[in-house]
């Protein structure tokens, strides 16, 4: 038997990207099954241990070996993911789609002109979630819940489609509470709050910045952490509208270590998200992980949460006063917290260990780089329902990709009447 050379797609620390954090978590056990190299936008990763030792590639590197390779592409809805696209037109293989919609990285690449040479995309009154130009030139496509399924089986009824949970490392077992907040210099008195990840409109802050000044009010003792980078100064000035300029904490962007600390520190953690993009939450996971109560908003993924496992605040008008509400009780009653906490850590455990997540993975790049197309009973798959065939034009992708036809070159585009061919390393920023 062959071994598999697999090369990996994905935003890489010292990227800043929630996705460099899940590759970081999935890859140790990628790596003991197949021979993985790493593929990256022109920058050395800075990974430790087991991962530092991966051979690191260039696309252009990737594009002159690439008949040695089935690609995992780790595709998400930002910049830091324009430099797979070229190859992806080239050498079609795996799909992880982070987020259902990609309009806002297209709509990036639209603005700066940088649009890869003959890629279509389609307008936001002909398709509003823009996934067309990346999901058409999949082999098979990963999502991580039921609710983005439904979204893409509508819209492609012949895909290759299967739902794997997303995974995510355990926190550290030598940190607990009271060790971070002494660290961090957060009183053992403080009820402390945290938001985590990119400080973003969508996640809410501002509506939950106005029930936390009713909140705090009442209860001085509470402070507000904002662990993450912030947004074209979203939100300072509902800060200080609001008069929270010293009951609100922004830390900016922190390592995986201080962002294990402030989670651990955290009585409760926000995880509101409207309106979503098919994604994934998993600073929510990590949170469960930490078995701390997560007030969420129960919409998209988010609406597949078991009862009892988090506290749900749906985005409308009565959304701040539950809010308020939802803390007050979480502060005078601490036990109600730490059962809250120790349901979500059980559904955890449960489903979102990373060496589940890598095993569906395992079986399913081995099922596409043999050829076969059909499903997997593995850790919440579609299975083989969802859809065995990926139509005449996929398969012969598939065929020329595994074979090493000419069709890969064929697909690189050209530059026009120039007769120049814009090769796919060609960088698109």
């Amino acid at each position: 038997m062959v071994a598999i050379r697999l090369a990996y797609f994905s935003p890489l620390k010292p990227v800043q990207s929630g996705i460099s954090d899940y590759s970081a978590d999935l890859l140790p056990y990628l790596a003991e099954q197949f021979d993985t190299s790493l593929v990256t936008d022109y920058y050395q990763p800075a990974l430790t241990g087991q991962l530092a030792r991966l051979p690191i590639m260039n696309p252009e590197e990737f594009w002159r070996r690439r008949r040695d390779f089935f690609p995992c592409y780790q595709m998400g809805n930002s910049v830091y993911h324009q430099y797979m696209l070229a190859c992806m037109k080239a050498n079609p293989g795996l799909l992880t789609l982070h987020d259902v919609n990609l309009r806002g990285l297209f709509n990036f690449l639209a603005a700066a002109r940088t649009i890869p040479e003959g890629w279509h995309i389609p307008g936001s009154n002909l398709e509003p979630e823009l996934n067309s130009p990346c999901v058409n030139l999949a082999l098979g496509v990963v999502v991580h819940s039921s609710y983005a399924v439904s979204l893409l089986r509508k819209k492609y009824p012949g895909l290759y489609l299967q739902k794997i949970n997303m995974g995510v490392a355990p926190p550290p077992p030598d940190i607990d509470q009271q060790l971070a907040r002494q660290q961090l210099g957060i009183s053992s008195t403080e009820f402390a709050i945290g938001s985590f990840g990119h400080i973003i409109p969508k996640k809410r802050i501002h509506i939950f910045l106005e029930a936390f000044a009713a909140f705090s009010s009442s209860y001085p003792k509470a402070r507000y952490y904002l662990v993450g980078k912030s947004a074209d100064h979203y939100p300072l000035e509902i800060i200080r509208r609001l008069g929270l300029d010293n009951r609100v904490v922004i830390t900016g962007y922190t390592d995986t270590e201080l962002f294990n600390k402030y989670l651990h520190a955290m009585d409760v953690c926000v995880n509101l998200r409207y309106p979503e993009d098919g994604e994934t939450s998993a600073t929510m996971i990590r949170a469960f992980a930490a078995a701390k109560p997560v007030l969420y908003t129960p919409c998209g993924a988010g609406a597949e949460l078991p009862a009892g496992i988090a506290l749900p605040i749906p985005a409308n008008s009565s959304e701040i006063r539950l809010i308020t509400t939802t803390l007050i009780r979480l502060c005078l009653e601490p036990l109600l917290s730490k059962l809250i906490g120790e349901k979500a850590r059980r559904y955890y455990n449960a489903n979102h260990l990373p060496e589940r997540t890598a095993a569906d993975y395992i079986r399913m790049i081995t099922t596409l780089s043999s050829g076969s197309g059909t499903g997997f009973g593995g850790n919440g798959s579609v299975g083989d329902s969802a859809g065995r065939g990926l139509g005449t034009a996929k398969q012969s992708n598939k065929s020329e990709f595994m074979h090493g036809g000419n069709g890969s070159e064929n697909r690189s585009g050209s530059a026009g009447n120039s007769g120049n061919v814009q090769r796919p390393w060609n960088r698109i920023l």
